[in-house]
C-alpha cells in the first residue's frame, strides 16, 4: 500500500513544525509546492486540514496516545511520533475517514522510513486507540488546570496565566475558539471599485468565484464561507479587487486614516516601521489620499519583495522601502512623518487559530522578550518624531506585557512628551465597543465577532 500524498504532507509538515520549530504556513506551503512532490488540490486541502487540526489538538492527542504506550512519546523518533498524532487526529476528529485508512496510512508511512520495529508499534498503538477514541479517559474536573489543558489542548502555563487575567466565561470562549480555524474576511480595494458599489462587486465575486461572501457587523469587511482559489489568474483577487484580512487588522487602516474629509485627521506622510509583508501598509494605502507619501521599513529583503508584489497586484502606487532595523532609523528633513505605524513583532498569541504551533513553541520568556523589543520601538519613535506626529502601536496579542502595560507606561510616565489619542472617532460604530480606558485603548479577543486577539493605541508627540 502506498501512502497518499495528503498523509505524507501532513506527517512530514507536523514533524517540521513540532521538531524543527518551523512556522506551519511556510512549512506546509514549501513542502506541497516543491517540484519533487506531486499533490492534487483536493489532497492538498485534506493535508492542510489534518496538519492544522493535529497542531490544534496536539496535547490532547498526546495525552490519549500515551495511555496506550509503555514508551514515552517524547522519546520516539519524530517520524513515529508525528505519524501517531496524525493517525489519532483522524480517528478522533474526522468521522469521514475510515478507521482502516487512518491506521494503515500511518503504518505505511513509518514502514517507508525503515525505522526498526516502528510499523508494528504504530499499528498496535493506533488499533488500541481506535477502540477507545470515542470514549477517552481524561483528567478529573476537580483538577481544573489539568482538565482545561486536556479538554482544550492548551499548555498549562498559558491557561494558568489567562485564568488570572480573564473571567472564566471569557477564558473558556477563547480556549474553544483557538481550537477552530479562523474565519476569513475580504477587504475590498476601494481604489479598484471604479464606480461600483461594494455590494455589487461582492455579488460578482460570489457569482464567479463561489466563495459565499456575506455581510458582517461592519460595512467594510465581508465574511467568506469558502476560501478563494488564489492561484486562478483571472480571479478578482489577482486583479487586485480584494485582499484576505481579519477584521481586527483591517481596523488599523481606519485608526490610521479615519473616514471623513478633515485634512487635519488624514496624514500625508506615513512611516510603517515594521512593515513585514505589507498587509496593513496596503490597507492604509487603499484609504489614503492619492498624494500621501509612504515609507516602509523592514529588515528582511524577502518580505519587502512580497510586499512589493502585493502592492503591484492591488495597483496601489509606489512606496519607498528601507531595508533596515527601525532602531537604526532617524528622522530627516527630507521625510518627517505625521503618522508612524508600529505593527510590532510580538508573541502572536492572539492568532493561534491561524498559527496553532504558537501554543507549543512559545512561553513566558517569549512574551517578555517581545515586550522589551516593543518598548524600545515605542521609545525610539517618540524620540525621533516631531511634535504633532501620531504614533499608532498595535500587536496581534492581548498579553498584558505587550499591550496594556505599554499603554499605561506612556500614559502615566510620559505625559510631558506624548498625549493619548481618543480612538472613538476613528472607528466604525460597531467597533467602538472594543474601546477601553476612556476610548484610548483598543482590544479584541479570539473568536469574538470573528476577531483575532489584537491590541492597539495611538499617541501624539507634544
Amino acid at each position: 500500500m502506498n501512502v497518499t500524498p495528503s498523509r505524507v504532507a501532513a506527517i512530514e509538515c507536523l514533524k517540521m513544525v513540532m521538531d524543527h520549530k518551523e512556522p506551519s504556513d511556510s512549512a506546509f506551503n514549501d513542502f506541497v509546492s516543491s517540484d519533487s512532490f506531486k499533490i492534487s488540490r483536493l489532497d492538498r486541502a485534506l493535508a492542510k486540514e489534518i496538519l492544522f487540526g493535529s497542531l490544534r489538538r496536539y496535547s490532547t492527542l498526546s495525552f490519549r496516545l500515551q495511555k496506550h504506550s509503555n514508551r514515552q512519546l517524547s522519546t520516539l523518533d519524530p517520524e513515529v511520533r508525528s505519524s501517531l498524532i496524525v493517525g489519532a487526529y483522524q480517528l478522533d476528529y474526522m468521522d469521514r475517514i475510515p478507521t482502516r485508512s487512518a491506521v494503515n496510512e500511518s503504518v505505511e508511512y513509518v514502514k517507508s522510513k525503515n525505522i526498526h520495529g516502528a510499523s508494528g508499534f504504530v499499528n498496535a498503538i493506533l488499533r488500541k486507540y481506535s477502540k477507545t477514541a470515542k470514549y477517552p479517559s481524561a483528567p478529573k474536573p476537580d483538577n481544573e488546570l489539568a482538565y482545561l489543558a486536556y479538554t482544550y489542548s492548551h499548555p498549562k502555563w498559558l491557561i494558568e496565566r489567562w485564568m488570572k487575567q480573564l473571567k472564566k466565561i471569557n477564558l473558556l470562549a477563547i480556549l474553544e475558539s483557538n481550537n477552530h480555524p479562523p474565519k476569513n474576511f475580504i477587504r475590498i480595494n476601494a481604489k479598484k471599485l471604479k464606480g461600483k458599489s461594494q455590494k455589487n462587486l461582492i455579488a460578482e465575486i460570489n457569482r464567479l468565484e463561489r466563495v459565499g461572501a456575506s455581510d458582517t457587523k461592519v460595512d467594510f469587511a465581508w465574511g467568506l464561507k469558502k476560501f478563494p482559489n488564489l492561484e486562478e489568474k483571472e480571479s478578482y483577487f489577482n486583479q487586485g479587487s480584494y485582499s484576505i484580512q481579519n477584521i481586527s487588522s483591517q481596523l488599523v487602516g481606519h485608526m490610521a486614516i479615519p473616514d471623513g474629509k478633515d485634512s487635519k485627521q488624514r496624514p500625508k506622510k506615513i512611516l510603517d516601521v515594521c512593515s513585514g509583508l505589507g498587509g496593513k501598509l496596503a490597507s492604509m494605502m487603499e484609504r489614503a489620499d492619492d498624494d500621501t507619501k509612504f515609507v516602509a521599513i523592514e529588515p528582511m529583503e524577502s518580505r519587502i519583495e512580497k510586499s512589493r508584489e502585493n502592492l503591484e497586484r492591488l495597483a496601489l502606487g509606489t512606496v519607498e522601502y528601507k531595508i533596515q532595523d527601525f532602531l537604526e532609523w532617524s528622522a530627516s528633513k527630507d521625510f518627517e512623518p505625521d503618522l508612524v505605524l508600529i505593527d510590532s513583532p510580538c508573541s502572536g498569541l492572539g492568532i493561534v487559530r491561524k498559527y496553532p504551533e504558537g501554543k507549543w513553541q512559545k512561553n513566558i520568556d517569549t512574551i517578555l522578550k517581545f515586550a522589551k523589543i516593543q518598548k524600545k520601538l515605542l521609545l525610539h519613535a517618540i524620540e525621533q518624531v516631531q511634535p504633532g506626529t501620531k504614533i499608532l502601536y498595535c500587536v496581534c496579542s492581548f498579553e498584558l506585557e505587550e499591550s496594556l502595560q505599554h499603554f499605561k507606561h506612556v500614559r502615566d510616565s510620559m505625559s510631558e512628551q506624548v498625549k493619548i489619542v481618543d480612538l472613538s472617532e476613528r472607528l466604525p460604530g460597531f467597533c467602538k465597543k472594543f474601546l477601553y480606558h476612556q476610548n484610548q485603548f483598543f482590544q479584541t479577543f479570539p473568536g469574538k465577532d470573528g476577531m483575532d486577539g489584537f491590541s492597539a493605541f495611538m499617541i501624539e508627540r507634544i
